[in-house]
């Protein structure tokens, strides 16, 4: 096998018996891969894959919501108006949220706040520097966290949501 051919694998070795024999185990995964090629049996009933379709359909070209119940259960589906109502519910409770009219400003604040407390506890015992690495928010990802509601179908009718925030992939994670 010369060099020239294998750009995208490890140099070539000096030891011919071990060229000789990678080139027969790619040989042989090639073929493998071509002559067993076939499509995966469905899992779905065709009762379940036809329903699939369906809420597919309603998702993409009605405006619904597929969520999955607050317990784990189940999932419910409904529009997205209602959807984004039970969401403002929370979110306009004025004890829990408020509006930021300036969310860089505020995120370049926190992000100074959490910075200068980090490096005022460096030298505390215990306090490594890749803790103080992963502490330090990456001031290039200014990225807002994700929330989202789950339906409490556990609970009396109508049916409550519990709005969820994560931080995750955020500035604040």
């Amino acid at each position: 096998m010369s060099a020239a051919k294998n750009t995208k694998t490890a140099p070539v070795s000096r030891n011919h018996a071990l060229e000789l024999f990678i080139d027969n185990v790619r040989n042989d995964t090639k073929n493998f891969k071509q002559k067993f090629r076939h499509k995966a049996p469905d899992n779905l009933t065709p009762e379940c894959r036809k329903a699939l379709k369906e809420l597919k359909m309603l998702y993409e070209k009605e405006n619904i919501i597929i969520r999955p119940f607050d317990k784990g259960v189940g999932f419910c589906l409904m529009t997205l108006e209602d959807y984004i109502n039970r969401t403002m519910v929370h979110l306009s409770d004025a004890t829990k949220y408020k509006i930021i009219e300036d969310p860089t400003s505020f995120a370049n604040s926190l992000i100074m706040k959490i910075t200068e407390w980090t490096e005022n506890f460096r030298e505390e015992k215990g306090m490594t520097d890749q803790i103080v690495d992963l502490a330090i928010p990456d001031s290039e990802s200014h990225k807002p966290g994700n929330m989202y509601l789950n339906i409490k179908v556990h609970k009396p009718f109508p049916h409550a949501g519990r709005l969820i925030t994560t931080g995750c992939g955020s500035y604040i994670e």
